[in-house]
């Protein structure tokens, strides 16, 4: 064919190994058990490149959110939420920052968020410090998102803009963990 000496020397087209990226936005969600109203749930969220991670022509990146309660001595998922990155872009950062985001928009707070992403825990706080205005969350500009986040800034709007209502529920806290 006509990339024969290309594919010899492991290069292969474009046009060869393109898969569109998930534009669908798809989130599932499933909730296992249901909370009280005294229960305060710890969400464990993660992004993933998947198999193909090193190879950006194959990539195609998820993220997940999810609740786990344990009862005599077993791990219950309570409350799972994950979905494909959508859009062009296919990096892990982006779905560490979405894993976030649509748990942001599934459920109201109060909740606590373990991420082990340095990247959105460290943007997270420091943003968050910006912006509280006497004690109060307030939802950043667009202009505020260009100057305070230099990459992801479209995932960054939509991660405030779920903040600032997920917190009409109950207050959310984001820590970080350490990877195993």
């Amino acid at each position: 064919g006509t990339h024969d000496c290309w594919t010899v020397r492991g290069l292969v087209s474009a046009a060869e190994t393109h898969h569109p990226a998930g534009d669908s936005g798809a989130i599932y969600a499933v909730r296992m058990r249901c909370r009280s109203a005294a229960h305060r749930y710890k969400y464990f969220v993660d992004g993933s490149g998947g198999h193909h991670t090193r190879d950006p022509r194959l990539r195609r990146c998820g993220s997940a959110a999810v609740s786990i309660g344990f009862d005599r001595d077993e791990d219950l998922t309570q409350d799972l939420i994950y979905g494909a990155l959508p859009g062009k872009v296919q990096t892990v950062p982006r779905a560490e920052v979405y894993a976030v985001i649509i748990l942001l928009e599934a459920r109201k707070g109060p909740y606590t968020v373990y991420s082990d992403c340095a990247y959105v825990v460290n943007a997270y706080l420091r943003v968050r410090e910006r912006l509280l205005v006497g004690g109060v969350q307030t939802k950043p500009t667009s202009q505020q998102i260009a100057q305070l986040h230099r990459s992801n800034q479209d995932l960054w709007q939509r991660f405030w803009n779920a903040y600032a209502d997920a917190v009409s529920g109950g207050p959310i806290t984001i820590r970080k963990v350490k990877r195993s």
